[in-house]
């Protein structure tokens, strides 16, 4: 069993709820398909939720991550979302019932409006998954039907080495992922 299916069993657990996640995943690592649920990392510490959106930011790359949903009423902000692959939100951001608009709008085919620096404004389509974690899913009705939960469980001990450990199995992980 690679390190990637250990860290699943022991934080997951739920077979059907890590075939969910490996689709998600799978949706997120393809060329021309992005996720359409926001992925939420539910449970209590430690769980390894903020180690799994570690992993996927590290898998991106930083380059094509954000860790912060943009404000989607300024264009120089929704310009920062062009050729990104994954938005993290930070835990305060996704406790935030206003921010249900902005990931209803990336996570649907809706166009955006951006604009950077010294250039016109530019329509474009996201490319990108959104995915957060929490203690507890508190989020409005807006996003029903639209949120994918993954249960995690608490596990005995914190790894200081399983980041390194999983990344080692990145090229596993994504071919895992695709495979589905």
């Amino acid at each position: 069993m690679s390190r990637w299916e250990e860290f699943l069993k022991d934080s997951i657990g739920d077979t059907e709820q890590i075939n969910k996640l490996r689709s998600w995943m799978g949706k997120l690592f393809s060329d021309g398909q992005r996720p359409e649920s926001l992925l939420v990392l539910s449970g209590p510490g430690p769980s390894g939720k903020s180690m799994l959106l570690s992993l996927l930011v590290a898998m991106v790359g930083n380059e094509r991550s954000l860790t912060r949903l943009p404000d989607m009423g300024k264009p120089f902000d929704v310009a920062k979302m062009k050729g990104k692959k994954l938005i993290v939100l930070d835990v305060e951001q996704a406790k935030k019932k206003k921010i249900s608009a902005g990931i209803k709008t990336l996570l649907g085919n809706d166009h955006l409006v951006g604009r950077e620096r010294y250039k016109k404004s530019e329509i474009f389509a996201p490319e990108c998954g959104v995915a957060c974690s929490v203690n507890l899913v508190d989020f409005d009705d807006a996003l029903t039907g639209r949120i994918l939960k993954i249960d995690m469980k608490q596990t005995a001990d914190r790894d200081p080495n399983l980041l390194s450990d999983l990344l080692s199995d990145a090229v596993f992980i994504k071919d895992w992922a695709l495979s589905l």
